[in-house]
């Protein structure tokens, strides 16, 4: 695997989590504490999801680390290994 399909990887991957936190965490947590009657603060969303975002970034490099030897394994993944990576912390 090449350089550049490494930093496509890694690039589709890190757009991934930030389109599922955006998309979908943050406006979840946001209507949760609506429904509780509190202010949400992304800040303090942040500070007590911390251990999940840093698993997802976790999971990223080892989804980098460990795609040359799912290539060795299954070389007809080559043309679909960034499209995966998008996928990979969901």
């Amino acid at each position: 695997m090449d350089t550049t399909t490494y930093i496509l990887s890694a690039f589709a991957a890190l757009l991934g989590m930030l389109l599922h936190v955006f998309l979908l965490k943050i406006p979840s947590a946001t209507e949760r504490a609506k429904a509780a009657n509190l202010k949400f603060s992304i800040g303090e969303w942040i500070t007590s999801e911390w251990p999940s975002l840093a698993g997802n970034v976790a999971a990223i490099i080892i989804g980098l680390l460990i795609a040359k030897e799912v290539l060795n394994y299954k070389p007809e993944f080559k043309s679909w290994i960034i499209t995966i990576s998008a996928f990979y912390t969901h």
